[in-house]
């Protein structure tokens, strides 16, 4: 089997399970279980799948606002995580659902410093499950590396 053959089955694997979780929680999690284990190994493994299609999503449409250098990227960049949202509705549901969930803290913190060093927005309340008072520190009691109730800056420009 190739590489292209496996993307193509996680890809609708990945969808159908999500829109099933989606609609009904952990009775959907629990009929796809045999199926993300046979596939990832973990549910863990799969969860970072999901994570990560979603974030590149998410990082692609944020290309356009970075271009166009807005004075205030907030606005810009929260229509990028809506629209995310409607185009990935399952997706965005099981991330919300599983916020808070290990196996999704790393990707998280590291896509939340992606976002913020590229357009200097916090997407902490844009981030399915999100709130802006959800991220406030880190959990081994470290400061935060951006603190709550961040301010949008406008990024730098060489």
């Amino acid at each position: 089997m190739t590489g292209w053959d496996t993307a193509k089955r996680r890809y609708r694997l990945v969808h159908h399970a999500a829109a099933d979780i989606a609609r009904n929680r952990q009775q959907g999690l629990t009929r796809w279980q045999p199926a993300i284990e046979a596939e990832y190994g973990t549910v863990d493994n799969f969860l970072r799948d999901i994570q990560r299609r979603y974030f590149t999503t998410v990082l692609a449409r944020l290309d356009s606002v970075i271009e166009t250098n807005p004075a205030d990227p907030q606005a810009p960049a929260a229509a990028v995580f809506a629209e995310a949202a409607r185009v990935h509705p399952h997706l965005w549901q099981v991330l919300g659902g599983h916020a808070g969930h290990a196996a999704l803290a790393e990707g998280s913190a590291r896509f939340r410093r992606s976002v913020l060093a590229a357009t200097g927005v916090d997407p902490a309340a844009l981030m399915p499950g999100g709130s802006p008072h959800d991220v406030t520190a880190p959990a081994d009691g470290r400061e935060p590396a951006v603190p709550a109730g961040v301010r949008p800056v406008r990024p730098r420009v060489p």
